[in-house]
């Protein structure tokens, strides 16, 4: 679909669920479908846009959530982006927050879409699902190999 067509699609349907609003410890995955669902969610840090996208949501609960998201959010408070990481992300913070999914079978999974980079920011991130349909760690099935967004609370 179309980037336009999303947009006109989003204002025809009023199914949202702000996840901003629903902790401030979300921690999860957007699956990319269609389902008549979308989820928003306050990126950006300190920029504090309101992405949208459509699909179903999977919260990841798991012993080393707090720890992944506290990787995340301390990558883009720290030093390189200082909580203004809005505008994209780079090769770079791909390559570690490929690391941070590595961490844990919750999310090990996912890698970052390399060709969503310049769509990407704090607290939403483009990735891959690769489904394994036999391994009793992934957390979903019956998807395939698809594409979803990554969310966490924003840091501002």
């Amino acid at each position: 679909m179309h980037f336009r067509d999303e947009k006109l699609r989003e204002q025809q349907i009023k199914a949202r669920i702000d996840l901003t609003h629903t902790s401030k410890n979300v921690f999860g995955l957007i699956i990319l479908q269609p389902s008549g669902a979308f989820y928003t969610l306050e990126t950006g840090g300190y920029a504090c846009y309101h992405e949208s996208a459509e699909g179903v949501f999977v919260p990841v609960h798991e012993e080393t959530e707090d720890s992944q998201q506290g990787l995340l959010t301390a990558h883009f408070t720290g030093p390189k982006w200082n909580g203004w990481c809005s505008e994209g992300i780079d090769e770079k913070d791909a390559e570690y927050i490929d690391y941070v999914f590595s961490l844990s079978p919750a999310t090990d999974y996912l890698r970052v879409d390399r060709f969503r980079l310049d769509d990407s920011k704090e607290a939403w991130v483009y990735v891959r699902i690769s489904e394994s349909g036999d391994d009793p760690n992934c957390p979903i099935s019956g998807f395939g190999n698809c594409k979803g967004v990554f969310v966490w609370g924003n840091s501002d």
